[in-house]
């Protein structure tokens, strides 16, 4: 095998291990959310995960607010162009477009309640939305990698 399909296949394993967690927690089911830590430049974050395609489907909407330093993981079964819109959502989000080999590919800015899509210049298997602001904040760009840390919390948000 291949280093880098080696290290493809590690990847997909530890993330099939994460959602292993939350489907036996019960996390996984439709509608819900688990709560997951990632790590960007040494510095950790919990996170809300949608993997299924309900939870992917309301995303943020209906929210006021979001927790400084939070956000949602969108995670797709498969690489794709992903488009998100901020119909029904209130808070002023950025998001990131994230690759199989959770690389950062793309950084967008969404505005409350606008219905016009926003997509991924490229195939993206991963998105995280966060408070607007958060990636300048925390100096966070494209090319800057994703890890998983781990399931952590497993409480309802």
């Amino acid at each position: 095998m291949q280093p880098c399909l080696k290290a493809r296949k590690s990847v997909s394993v530890k993330i099939l291990c994460i959602l292993a967690c939350l489907c036996a927690s019960g996390w996984a089911r439709a509608g819900e959310t688990g709560i997951v830590g990632i790590r960007i430049h040494q510095r950790q974050y919990r996170v809300e995960v949608a993997a299924t395609p309900q939870a992917r489907a309301k995303g943020l909407m209906f929210r006021r607010s979001l927790e400084k330093n939070t956000g949602m993981l969108f995670v797709y079964p498969a690489e794709d162009r992903r488009c998100f819109y901020m119909k029904n959502t209130f808070i002023p989000l950025d998001i990131a477009f994230i690759n199989r080999d959770l690389q950062i590919v793309d950084i967008r800015q969404m505005q409350p309640l606008d219905k016009t899509p926003v997509c991924s210049r490229e195939k993206v298997r991963y998105a995280l939305e966060v408070n607007s602001g958060f990636f300048d904040r925390h100096g966070i760009q494209v090319g800057d990698t994703v890890e998983f840390a781990g399931a952590a919390g497993m409480k309802k948000p």
